[in-house]
């Protein structure tokens, strides 16, 4: 210890360093350090976080513990595999989930050196090892009468339903530290190879069958196997799944575990916790009585670890096993524009976007001249009110519009949008026109009572006009020809005035000169 902290000179790259007690014990730290390294390092895995511990009484039996896979690492990879042999033995592998944090092994000899190495593998193929660690295991312990040493059979049926390969996990719950520990799992297993049998020492056991890639819990059991002890405070998955929405959109519907009597008679509330690897958990409180509830904000193509616990007017109970879902991707909003009726030639589409924070329209996407066999255009779009125009190009006189909203919760009453407003100029042109407003909601027209209009060519003066709501045309004088005018309109009423619709550029024809008539 006087001889810590411990300084190496090294040259640029990527290093790991473990720390282990002497002679194969414990794997006590172990860390990375990059120095002006440029590699890939999602495919370079280390031993940080590993360690194996041999169970006490020694005999034959231990827990190995993964390593702590990276936010990139777990994203492209999918498992981790465990190598373990003796020098010069044939070598055994264990194969489990990114986020399974360990496994019981057994069959050790005693007295002898194991070397241990991991590497991750998943859909793209496999990344690199880790450094080795070596372990040496103690004597072998004297073998405890047969009484406390039976063997038992654990039984897993394939799922009713269900077709091809599936994931099955067995967890042993261990009383010491009051937890479920990954005992035995089988991916990809073919339905041919079912029913599946375990053979298990006296214990407490859970299964489960997921379909593969993190997807549906399928199916969970019991199987108190030689075991006396109390399980009113041990909850398992069973009864347990996670059913993305669909078309998903970052929602799900989580079904909690099924409580059984006696904890139902000691606990009031489900808590489940969920987090992706290296994210933030959050948490969702369930009542007994209440099989599901609704998640919102997950991401998409995205691995999320699941738990649940137990707690009461008592306390909490130890958590389930942890089981990890893969959301799908997420499926765009889409808004479908279609051509405002017959030929009109070219037209100019404006998408409006409500963005509650400043109470105002923002121009989301713009798509000008289009031609009539251009649509129906296609606009795909996050959550929120959206407000979309079709006018005659270059500030033509009608516009068609319409609103469409996606998860979208708060009160559109006070938020006008561009129904269809059309702008008819007197023939031949001196400056006269007729101008439609928008239509309205009925909780709008409860509301307010007037339209407010504001128009103004560039730079020009601003001209401001009252209209009913219910007036269907209202003239206007005094337009100046070839101009632009931007309009706005508003509602108001008793109670004030609501936000602005999307302001709407139209633009006058040329003024017709009147004809001069010759002094008789």
């Amino acid at each position: 210890q006087v001889d810590f902290p411990l300084t190496f000179q090294v040259p640029s790259g990527f290093y790991s360093y473990n720390v282990q007690s002497s002679n194969g014990g414990p794997m006590v730290a172990s860390d990375t350090s990059s120095v002006d390294f440029t590699g890939d390092e999602p495919d370079i895995p280390s031993l940080s976080g590993h360690t194996m511990r041999l169970d006490t009484p020694f005999r034959g039996g231990a827990t190995l513990y993964f390593p702590n896979a990276t936010p990139q690492q777990s994203a492209k990879y999918a498992n981790w595999v465990g190598t373990y042999q003796t020098s010069g033995g044939q070598a055994r592998t264990v194969r489990v989930p990114v986020a399974t944090r360990s496994a019981s092994i057994s069959g050790l000899s005693g007295n002898t050196a194991y070397d241990v190495n991991f590497h991750l593998e998943g859909p793209s193929g496999r990344s690199s090892s880790t450094p080795t660690a070596r372990y040496v295991t103690p004597a072998m312990a004297p073998t405890d009468p047969p009484a406390t040493t039976s063997s038992y059979t654990v039984t897993v049926p394939y799922p009713e339903g269900q077709q091809g390969a599936v994931d099955v996990f067995l967890y042993r719950y261990d009383t010491a530290s009051n937890a479920w520990v990954l005992r035995d799992t089988r991916l990809q297993a073919p339905q041919s190879q079912f029913p599946l049998e375990f053979e298990v020492p006296n214990g407490y056991y859970s299964y489960t069958v997921q379909a593969g890639n993190g997807g549906a819990l399928l199916l969970g059991g019991t199987a108190p196997r030689g075991f006396s002890g109390d399980t009113a405070d041990i909850p398992t998955l069973v009864g347990h799944s996670l059913v993305p929405a669909a078309p998903f959109r970052g929602r799900a519907m989580v079904y909690t575990p099924v409580a059984t009597p006696e904890q139902r008679a000691k606990y009031t509330d489900w808590v489940g916790t969920y987090k992706t690897d290296g994210g933030q958990a959050q948490t969702v409180r369930v009542p007994l009585g209440t099989r599901s509830t609704t998640l919102d904000g997950l991401d998409g193509n995205t691995a999320y670890d699941f738990d649940f616990h137990l707690e009461g007017p008592s306390g909490r109970s130890s958590s389930t096993p942890t089981i990890r879902h893969q959301t799908p991707a997420v499926q765009p909003n889409s808004i479908s524009v279609s051509y405002p009726g017959s030929d009109r030639g070219d037209v100019d589409v404006n998408l409006y976007r409500f963005d509650n924070a400043n109470k105002a329209w923002v121009l989301e996407d713009s798509r000008r001249q289009q031609k009539q066999i251009d649509f129906p255009l296609t606009f795909e779009v996050p959550t929120g009110f959206y407000s979309y125009t079709v006018q005659e190009r270059n500030g033509g006189a009608s516009v068609n519009g319409g609103t469409v909203e996606f998860e979208f919760t708060d009160d559109k009453v006070d938020i006008p949008a561009i129904g269809i407003q059309t702008l008819t100029y007197d023939t031949p042109f001196r400056g006269g026109a007729s101008i439609s407003v928008p239509p309205v909601t009925p909780e709008q027209r409860a509301k307010y009572s007037d339209w407010v209009v504001t128009y103004q060519t560039s730079g020009g003066q601003e001209e401001t006009m009252i209209i009913p709501i219910d007036t269907p045309n209202t003239r206007l004088a005094g337009l100046s020809g070839d101009s632009v005018y931007n309009f706005n309109v508003r509602l108001q009423g008793p109670s004030g005035q609501s936000a602005p619709a999307p302001a709407i550029q139209h633009r006058t024809p040329a003024l017709v000169v009147a004809p001069t008539i010759p002094p008789v």
